[in-house]
């Protein structure tokens, strides 16, 4: 129960600093991606997921600053040292910063939160953590850009995503 309410004040919050960008054009988007998903320190260490994404740009606070909700879960797990399976299931909330290239379709959109780790375990000891991460994007459309990210997800994971994020 404590997850739940815990991922629910997570998502509000990203939710609610978001409704005021609704206002600008292009201000609200939505991305998906695959992962590679790599356990540092490890042999056998690499497995695939999936990411969906959505965020809003909130510049009446400071220009380019953003807000971003992520979904992340394993499709084939990786391993650690001990030849475990690590399942990466993860809800987070990032405040992002736009750095945009003049005359360029190029960005870079470095990111910092909090982030739920192992939303499917049956552990409840398990406390929000912090997570980092960038993306590099171009613009392949006014709508539509492409993007590969790097995010750490604390100490046990680290993603490589390769991604497309569409704007409303």
């Amino acid at each position: 129960m404590k997850k739940i309410i815990s991922i629910l004040v997570t998502c509000g919050l990203a939710g609610a600093l978001s409704l005021n960008a609704a206002e600008e054009s292009n201000s609200l988007y939505v991305g998906a991606g695959l992962n590679v998903e790599a356990v540092p320190d490890a042999y056998d260490s690499s497995g695939i997921g999936m990411n969906l994404k959505a965020g809003a740009h909130i510049d009446q606070v400071l220009p380019k600053l953003g807000v971003e909700a992520e979904y992340t879960r394993s499709i084939s797990e990786p391993k650690n040292p001990a030849s475990k399976k690590v399942e990466v299931q993860t809800v987070a909330a990032y405040l992002t910063y736009d750095i945009c290239f003049k005359n360029s379709p190029m960005f870079v959109r470095p990111r910092l939160g909090v982030m739920l780790p192992n939303v499917g375990d049956k552990i409840n000891s398990r406390d929000f953590g912090l997570s980092s991460g960038a993306d590099v994007g171009v613009a392949i459309s006014r709508n539509v850009s492409a993007y590969f990210g790097y995010t750490n997800m604390g100490e046990t994971v680290n993603n490589y995503t390769l991604g497309v994020e569409v704007y409303f």
